[in-house]
């Protein structure tokens, strides 16, 4: 039976891809879809860093116009969402959100120098910033949960879900 809840899902990254987190997401859209009453998905396609930080801007103008549907929630993964979240804010609209590793953490084992590595960075400081900023955040592992409280950067009602993903689906 479906729920009366309206989510819209927001990521950055395109999941029609194969592998990774890219199927775990679509994997994980399509159960949230079966599970409510209505389900958006604003997700991005893959390029190189000057596209990457045009999607930012342009995923949360697609977002803002599905916003204006009101739904219950924003779910956000990855470096999207900033603007959103801030309008969720302002409309009432509980932020989730799904952190599966501590970008800034894990810059130095990035082999990118120069620019691209400045450009992570800031990427890294953004993902962080909407990571702190949600209502309500989704730790793919407790330790990565443990990580974030012992720098105070949790609140009451975060919590851990293991990655999983189902065998047999595409």
């Amino acid at each position: 039976m479906k729920e009366k809840i309206e989510i819209l899902y927001l990521c950055d990254f395109d999941i029609n891809k194969k592998s990774g987190k890219d199927r775990a997401t679509r994997q994980k859209t399509a159960a949230l879809k079966e599970l409510v009453s209505k389900f958006y998905l604003v997700s991005g396609s893959s390029g190189g860093v000057l596209f990457r930080l045009w999607l930012l801007f342009y995923l949360d103008i697609k977002t803002f116009f599905l916003l204006i549907k009101r739904p219950r929630w924003l779910i956000s993964r990855g470096y999207s969402g900033f603007f959103s979240q801030k309008l969720c804010r302002l409309m009432g609209i509980l932020t989730v959100r799904e952190i599966h590793a501590d970008a800034l953490d894990e810059l130095d084992l990035i082999p990118f120098s120069g620019f691209k590595k400045k450009v992570l960075h800031f990427l890294a400081l953004l993902s962080r910033k909407i990571d702190v900023s949600a209502d309500v955040r989704i730790f793919n592992h407790p330790d990565l949960l443990e990580n974030f409280k012992s720098r105070g950067l949790c609140q009451k009602g975060d919590f851990s879900v293991y990655n999983g993903g189902s065998v047999n689906a595409k």
